[in-house]
């Protein structure tokens, strides 16, 4: 499988009329001429082609406005959304491995909307706003129809009307969903209130006042910025033993991206920790193969403990991996320099996945030419 590939040409082509309904664009793409192979069973499985899916939604939402016609534009990324979801509907939702990207599109989407108001579109399409309020409507229905059925029969251009239309009235509680991705412990449980409604994080809660533990939660990232700056022996010691959450992953990614590691003498380059946290997350998810110690509880907001047994190891696996991905993706590490590292989140990949596999190949993409490295079971 290779996990940073996008839709081809011909499934992105599927997705680009306005007036076909979603439903019919997936059974297009879904077609052997359309879909992606990986050269030995031929179609990739549901998960795989999910991660083309995600990959392609992550391309299209980054690229400028004015790049593509407005109309394919919106039909694209609708579409995608909607496969995604029809391609794990069987999953309950809580275990879905994408309910963290329907959750934090929703909260983007609508900070976009918020700070830009809503841009009319014109006599060529809809405007830019207007697509991501209908993207955020479609995932907003998905999610609390928990079907694909009604909305599988409308059209992109149906969705768009429908949706701006409705954009004001609809009521939407995301906090029901994030609540699920802190039971699954994907989300810290500090991100809620003790009443189990979602606090923001801009204005602490009255129970944060109250419990001095949990205000250090909250403040567990500016506490590893300053003593990167005045003890950064012991604060890349503490990176390196990051939960794997959501909060980590973002918090490392900034820390890539703003050069803060690469600028840190006492590392060759940030790869060296980043193959350190990976080790620490794959004797993690090893870990969770047992059950708990009978006598000894797990407190209440340890992040670390994702579950225990097959599936809970399945889903840790996806949520590195999806990490790893980003962070190659984005150029913010060089998969030859962490080859080994990738070797192994592979493996147990095929040894924790629930579905088959008979082979995973991660495409590593170098200056000089680009290795595909396969591993079997």
């Amino acid at each position: 499988m290779d996990v940073f590939s996008t839709l081809n040409s011909s499934q992105v082509e599927a997705l680009s009329n306005p007036d076909t309904p979603l439903a019919s664009t997936l059974a297009a793409s879904s077609s052997s001429k359309n879909r992606t192979t990986d050269g030995i069973n031929g179609a990739g499985t549901d998960f795989e082609h999910s991660l083309r899916l995600k990959n392609t939604l992550d391309l299209f939402e980054a690229e400028p406005y004015n790049l593509r016609l407005p109309w394919a534009r919106l039909s694209i990324l609708l579409g995608c959304e909607f496969q995604l979801y029809k391609r794990n509907e069987g999953i309950e939702l809580r275990f879905n491995p994408f309910l963290s990207h329907w959750v934090e599109a929703i909260s983007r989407l609508d900070r976009h909307a918020s700070a830009s108001g809503t841009s009319k579109g014109n006599s060529s399409g809809p405007g830019e706003q207007e697509i991501n309020m209908a993207r955020m409507g479609l995932i907003k229905e998905i999610l609390t129809s928990r079907s694909s059925a009604t909305v599988g029969k409308k059209s992109p251009r149906e969705l768009l009307s429908e949706y701006t239309k409705e954009s004001k009235s609809r009521k939407f509680d995301v906090g029901v969903y994030i609540r699920m991705l802190e039971e699954e412990g994907i989300y810290e449980p500090s991100m809620s209130s003790s009443d189990g409604v979602p606090t923001p994080q801009s204005a602490p809660a009255a129970a944060d006042v109250q419990d001095g533990k949990s205000a250090a939660k909250k403040d567990w990232k500016q506490d590893l910025l300053t003593r990167l700056e005045t003890d950064p022996e012991s604060a890349v010691q503490d990176l390196t033993r990051l939960p794997l959450s959501l909060p980590s992953l973002d918090f490392l990614t900034t820390l890539l991206q703003d050069n803060t590691l690469a600028n840190l003498p006492i590392l060759a380059s940030p790869s060296a920790l980043m193959r350190d946290y990976i080790q620490h997350c794959l004797r993690l998810i090893e870990s969770m193969s047992l059950p708990p110690p009978a006598s000894t509880a797990s407190p209440p907001h340890d992040v670390n403990d994702h579950g225990h047994g097959r599936l809970a190891q399945s889903r840790a696996v996806k949520l590195l991996l999806l990490f790893l991905r980003s962070s190659i993706r984005k150029n913010l590490v060089q998969p030859d320099e962490l080859y080994f590292e990738i070797q192994e989140i592979c493996v147990s990949r095929c040894r924790y996945s629930s579905e088959p596999c008979t082979r995973i190949s991660v495409r590593l993409h170098t200056s000089n030419a680009k290795s595909e490295t396969d591993i079997q079971n």
